[in-house]
């Protein structure tokens, strides 16, 4: 069954990313000024983002651990509402008093005033993924994934839709930026039905300081992990322009489904983690993430080999040549997006374990390093010293630099002071798998056959593949047994009754 839900969270994703590619195809072909325009709500949304560590200071990840360990649901969900309320305001307080003094104190301001509107109609999107995060983190508590999932879905088919009318009336800055408002509210509304016989009970004192003691750790690892993920975003508007910013947004977006797909693992993998640990099994959390960096890496691998190797085809065909400066980022995404996902079911076994404190001492220098990175790349100068200026590509390689040391430090702590989960070397066999599917691709297919219309994709996905697992067979690292157990999990039937059952309660 886990293996089933996990399943649903993987096509659930690429459903998602295949819409998401849509999106991102439409924004970039149909609408005026795109890299620009893209640009400019990609700094509204960074811009937030280094905020957004206030909405959420771990408390999601309390409230997981603390009904996953059989706590009151009932008063679990009162209590972490209440907290959502009070966080929220202090959100939106901060984020307002900071633009006031920034215009009004400073004297200072924007590239241009749709930047700063774009922030404030942007605003809307954070506050309902505050409260969001209440129903969403109580779903994953109870390994209800196909709440979760149904949400997701109507929140990118909504968005799609909105991206259609815009460039339909071709509404600008403003329209693009409300339909990040409109997908999340569709994902609150659809969280909210499903959330019906859930009881919520009053508040407890208590059990608040009992969130925030938890989360106080994770605190400084939330805000600098947010200050890292969003600050490049800022440095770059404010070094270079929007269209820049637009050009790396865009490469950052297209990879996000790899990350994704380390998402899927935590969302399963941290809740049975938590309950295995604090039933003191901790022999079975060394099998537990090693299937689960075994399944992702072997569907993830060769997706991040392609676009090694052909960012510049699917730029070209997924976006347009305004987007061209965004091949080599593009890259370097899709690697840091493979590593990011590996190390999930491992970096999350802090908190698994109750070590918070331990996850900030690795996370904060980890986020620190990525913004000293950033300082370093990204800029022309500063102070009157020459750096690099690598602009969105500079903020694409530290961010991988930062991944790379932080992987490192996660899975030797992780196996000498934690759950003592050794990492698996056998995931090199799907690198060489892969370099074989790639080599082939690049330089024997795609001079007979180069990559030129959006079918292509599905052609030489249809070599590939086949390439890949009989490399992998080959190596000895995908036998029968494993064959089998994949066409069961697949089953259709199966998955149909699952859902069926989690959504409507039948057995």
């Amino acid at each position: 069954m886990l293996a089933r839900k996990t399943l649903l969270i993987l096509a659930n994703n690429a459903a998602g990313g295949v819409l998401g590619f849509v999106i991102l195809f439409a924004i970039a072909n149909y609408l005026y000024d795109a890299d620009y325009t893209y640009g400019v709500v990609a700094f509204g949304l960074g811009l937030l983002g280094m905020y957004a560590f206030i909405l959420n200071p771990g408390t999601d990840t309390a409230h997981i651990k603390r009904i996953s360990e059989g706590m009151d649901e009932g008063e679990c969900v009162g209590t972490y509402l209440a907290i959502k309320f009070v966080l929220t305001a202090v959100f939106i307080i901060v984020v307002l008093s900071s633009l006031f003094g920034w215009k009004h104190l400073l004297g200072k301001g924007f590239e241009s005033p749709q930047h700063e509107v774009a922030i404030y109609i942007l605003l809307v999107n954070f506050i309902l993924t505050s409260f969001n995060g209440v129903f969403v983190a109580t779903y994953e508590a109870k390994k209800e994934v196909a709440k979760v999932q149904i949400g997701m879905l109507l929140s990118t088919i909504s968005r799609l839709a909105a991206v259609l009318i815009v460039l339909y009336f071709q509404l600008g800055i403003f329209g693009l930026a409300v339909t990040w408002n409109i997908s999340m509210l569709s994902y609150f509304l659809a969280s909210l039905i499903l959330f019906r016989g859930v009881k919520i009970g009053r508040p407890r004192w208590v059990l608040a300081k009992n969130y925030m003691k938890f989360a106080l750790p994770l605190v400084f690892v939330t805000m600098a992990a947010k200050l890292a993920m969003t600050t490049d975003r800022v440095m770059i508007q404010f070094f270079w322009g929007s269209a820049d910013v637009g050009h790396y947004f865009a490469a950052m977006r297209f990879t996000a489904f790899l990350t994704f797909f380390g998402m899927a693992a935590r969302k399963l993998v941290f809740p049975t983690i938590s309950e295995l640990y604090s039933k003191n099994k901790k022999h079975y959390i060394q099998d537990l993430t090693w299937s689960a960096e075994k399944y992702i890496a072997l569907l993830l691998t060769p997706i991040c080999f392609f676009i090694i190797f052909f960012p510049r085809d699917i730029i070209l065909i997924m976006m347009s040549e305004k987007f061209l400066p965004a091949a080599a980022i593009l890259a370097v995404f899709s690697v840091h997006g493979l590593i990011t996902a590996l190390n999930v079911p491992y970096a999350i076994q802090f908190a698994g374990a109750n070590r918070p404190k331990m996850a900030a001492a690795i996370g904060v220098p980890k986020a620190i390093l990525n913004i000293i990175f950033n300082m370093l790349l990204i800029p022309p100068a500063i102070f009157g010293i020459t750096l690099l200026g690598l602009k969105g590509l500079g903020a694409a390689i530290g961010t991988l630099a930062s991944s790379v040391l932080y992987t490192i430090f996660v899975r030797i702590v992780i196996y000498k002071k934690v759950t003592g989960v050794k990492s698996n070397w056998r995931l090199v066999f799907n690198l060489i798998a892969a370099s074989v599917m790639v080599l082939f691709l690049r330089f024997v297919l795609y001079d007979i056959y180069p990559i030129e219309r959006i079918y292509d994709f599905l052609i030489y996905a249809a070599i590939g593949a086949p390439i890949y697992f009989a490399a992998m067979m080959a190596l000895g690292q995908l036998p029968m047994k494993d064959i089998r157990y994949i066409m069961k999990v697949v089953n259709p039937v199966e998955m149909i009754r699952y859902i069926r059952n989690e959504i409507f309660g039948k057995k």
